[in-house]
């Protein structure tokens, strides 16, 4: 299990991606764009990643992030080899369900002997509290901020508790535009 945090931007969903590519071209024999690679054999790529809410059926932004889980999980109940890729799961519902949420996938699968996964999230207190211990490795993407915001896009050890968002909302002015605003 890797546990991978991060600011936006910095490269958690483009790793996610790439990973995901790599072994779907490994896997069909085809040529990975890599200077090196050492996959595994999976039978069940399983991702939350894209998740869209659909009205029509009922289905919400947060039931649909559910239902793609237990998909994953059920994959893995049945001893398939499983490759977990998790872009920030459970950000359709409210912080402390996303955080308990997160959590017991975290262990479930830091637990599971047949699934390799990557969680990336921005839910960077989860981890500490975790039971898997050192089934998880933590790793992070980090930004320079300066005049502007700088990546390098490379993976270092540890997690990241970097903050960027408020940073962002000042520098794109709203924070002068709501206190513009507050005052109308």
């Amino acid at each position: 299990m890797i546990f991978l945090t991060g600011p936006n931007m910095a490269g958690k969903s483009t790793l996610l991606r790439a990973l995901g590519a790599a072994v779907v071209l490994a896997h069909a024999g085809a040529a990975v764009p890599a200077a090196s690679a050492q996959l595994s054999v999976f039978d069940v790529i399983g991702t939350v990643m894209s998740v869209e809410d659909d009205i029509r059926r009922g289905e919400s932004y947060f039931l649909a992030e559910v239902r793609r889980v237990r998909a994953l999980l059920r994959a893995v109940e049945e001893g398939r080899r499983t490759l977990a890729l998790l872009d920030e799961p459970f950000r359709g519902t409210n912080v402390l369900d996303a955080s308990d949420a997160t959590l017991a996938l975290l262990d479930g699968l830091a637990h599971s002997s047949r699934c390799r996964s990557v969680l990336a999230t921005h839910l960077v207190d989860v981890v500490g509290r975790a039971s898997a211990g050192t089934r998880i490795k933590r790793a992070h993407f980090s930004a320079e901020v300066g005049h502007s915001l700088t990546f390098d896009h490379q993976l270092r050890d540890g997690t990241s508790d970097q903050r960027l968002g408020m940073l962002l909302f000042e520098r794109e002015g709203v924070t002068d535009l709501l206190r513009r605003v507050s005052r109308m």
